[in-house]
């Protein structure tokens, strides 16, 4: 239960304001971050784990493997 509610005020409340707190202070978006941060396997994760929480429906489409996005359709 406690998970739960977690994930969706995570997902849908802090997430967020987290993200926008770090692009203020550090003037890099999410995958810049991790990007400059990590390697190897863990840059894998957590790029995996940042496109499924994402709100962009190009990046839900990519990750689910429809590469192609056209917008309009």
């Amino acid at each position: 239960m406690f998970i739960s509610l977690w994930e969706f005020f995570y997902g849908h409340f802090f997430r967020f304001w987290m993200k926008w707190l770090l692009r203020q202070m550090t003037g890099k978006c999410e995958l810049q971050r991790i990007f400059d941060t990590y390697v190897g396997a863990q840059r894998t994760h957590r790029i995996e784990n940042s496109l499924t929480y994402s709100k962009n429906k190009a990046a839900i489409l990519f990750l689910m493997g429809k590469q192609t996005y056209q917008k309009g359709r």
